[in-house]
């Protein structure tokens, strides 16, 4: 896997959490999802993957750490060491990884057990910005800001409308696509997008795989008439890919992907996309 820096990083979050704080690095990420890329293990890790490897190379490849650091935390042996890792990686370049302790209850005992190192961290107390919510929404705002430090030129208004509406629905939709399920959708080449739009997607290399991602260039909110259309048409070139590699890792990623495609869709349904999943050969939960 090729390890890529600052704005083309893979993941925007890597939650470090104890095993008993499942729950809310859970909700945690619901609430950052789709926004933003968020590295949870229990969500992304899958069967036969060697987990030590897999964490510590998805916390190398992501921006910020967000640590959930509760009674739990000082008796979680590999929490602790994510939390080595992210203080070694902010000190190398807090531009390239940045560390946010979050103290989950309201009482001191957390601060007063931080692990060392995180101290020096300005932290974000659950109880202080309204629970959950508050949290991923300071965490928003802290990557925005990240990204409009990586992206100070990019300039909006010399798109074409072809151009424009690649970028409103990449907005819409999880990032990290297969760049082939893009191009082949939007019909606008590979060539095309790495000259002309550089400044705002960009190409990942992961697992071997290469992928397009937003990069954190500003994008105004607008709409575009041939939205629904351009949803549709990444929807179908993902299910076909989904089919095509229903026998290795890859077109599980996009499972769900593909039903949170489907429920902005109007010319789809979750219900619909659903039922071509399961022809790949997958099974996922039925959207109710």
């Amino acid at each position: 896997m090729q390890t890529v820096n600052s704005s083309q990083s893979p993941w925007d979050f890597f939650i470090a959490h104890a095993g008993k704080d499942t729950p809310l690095a859970e909700e945690l990420d619901n609430r950052l999802y789709p926004t933003s890329r968020t590295y949870l293990d229990r969500k992304c890790l899958l069967p036969g993957d060697d987990f030590d490897r897999e964490l510590s190379r998805a916390q190398r490849d992501s921006r910020i750490t967000v640590v959930l650091v509760s009674k739990h935390t000082d008796q979680a042996y590999y929490q602790r060491e994510e939390i080595a890792n992210a203080i070694a990686m902010a000190r190398k370049s807090e531009m390239e990884h940045r560390l946010v302790p979050v103290i989950v209850s309201g009482d001191c005992h957390e601060e007063l057990a931080m692990p060392y190192g995180l101290r020096l961290k300005h932290s974000v107390k659950l109880s202080d910005v309204g629970g959950v919510d508050g949290v991923a929404r300071k965490l928003l705002e802290l990557l925005a800001k990240m990204n409009q430090m990586d992206h100070p030129k990019a300039d909006f208004n010399t798109l074409s409308g072809e151009e424009l509406g690649l970028l409103f629905v990449l907005k819409q939709i999880p990032q990290g696509l297969p760049a082939g399920v893009v191009t082949e959708a939007v019909c606008i080449g590979a060539d095309h997008i790495a000259d002309k739009l550089a400044a705002f997607i960009t190409v990942v290399q992961v697992d071997g795989e290469t992928l397009y991602t937003l990069t954190k260039a500003p994008i105004p909110e607008f709409s575009h008439p041939n939205s629904e259309k351009l949803l549709a048409r990444i929807l179908e070139e993902l299910i076909g890919y989904i089919s095509q590699h229903k026998r290795d890792r890859r077109g599980a990623r996009y499972v769900e992907t593909a039903l949170t495609i489907a429920k902005r869709c109007k010319d789809s349904s979750p219900r619909a996309a659903h039922k071509l999943i399961r022809r790949s050969g997958y099974h996922p939960e039925t959207p109710r």
